[in-house]
């Protein structure tokens, strides 16, 4: 038997006993984590997250606006601003008030980070009174869907916006006090327009409705240490949240900014069992 046979078995029996000894000791953790990676890189498995994520951004003092400026001007740092896109990216839809389209000429879209094969989220405007010239904005105007959410009542005015091309108005009945329901617009997003992860991305105004009703699944809330000369108060502090039956579940630290996420009690976060700054 040639000399090379030997060394040939042992050297192949070697590498048996090496590949069962990497299988033991590195895939069940390998394993573990699979799942959880594949859904935070592969973003058609984010369609798993439903509910309603808010984002919301304060200033030391709580503050959502510097009424000392003329312009709105962001003031959370980059790092958190990529966060931010990377939600917009999992969410089926960006939600936000008419105040806050009229305030920033926002797009609402996917810009600071790569969509990875997924298509720009559906913006929702929340324009009760349907009185927002969608003619002069960026977010009616750039072809992408945009869904206008009004009260749906003969005293409504109509304005420039039915000429406005990829524009849907949604008119739903108002209920108490006149207000269209948090809850109402869930459901018809989510039955009519296969809406079903809405990021709410608007002022406190609109964080609130969605949090009095109890709609929020969880909060995303960035805390600036900057300090706005002339604040525009929110209102809101860390009881507003826990009112709404959401308990904080952590925080982390992003730039200079420090995010606190809350979550409906038990039902965790989307990264679990990694960091909970994994997600988004």
């Amino acid at each position: 038997m040639p000399l090379y046979r030997p060394v040939l078995v042992v050297l192949l029996f070697s590498l048996q006993h090496y590949a069962a000894f990497t299988a033991t000791k590195v895939m069940p953790r390998a394993q573990q984590h699979a799942g959880l990676y594949q859904s935070l890189t592969n973003p058609l498995d984010e369609k798993a997250i439903t509910g309603v994520t808010l984002k919301i951004a304060f200033d030391s003092q709580w503050g959502v606006a510097d009424l000392s400026s003329d312009k709105s001007e962001r003031f959370t740092c980059p790092e958190s601003l990529d966060m931010v896109h990377r939600l917009r990216r999992y969410s089926d839809a960006v939600l936000v008030g008419r105040t806050t389209v009229e305030a920033d000429d926002c797009t609402l879209t996917v810009r600071r980070v790569p969509l990875n094969g997924r298509e720009q989220p559906v913006r929702v405007i929340l324009d009760p009174s349907r009185s927002l010239n969608a003619t002069r904005y960026a977010v009616t105007n750039d072809g992408l869907k945009t869904i206008i959410i009004h009260r749906c009542c003969p005293s409504v005015e109509t304005t420039s916006s039915e000429k406005v091309e990829s524009v849907v108005f949604v008119g739903i009945p108002s209920g108490h006090a006149n207000k269209i329901s948090a809850k109402e617009i869930c459901e018809v997003l989510s039955k009519e327009h296969g809406i079903h992860h809405i990021m709410v991305e608007g002022g406190p105004r609109t964080a609130r409705a969605f949090l009095d009703e109890r709609m929020v699944d969880r909060a995303i809330v960035i805390h600036s240490p900057i300090s706005f000369k002339e604040p525009l108060p929110s209102n809101m502090s860390q009881s507003t949240f826990e009112d709404a039956g959401l308990v904080l579940v952590g925080s982390s630290v992003s730039g200079v900014d420090r995010i606190d996420y809350y979550s409906r009690p038990g039902e965790g976060w989307p990264s679990d069992p990694a960091p909970i700054s994994e997600w988004p």
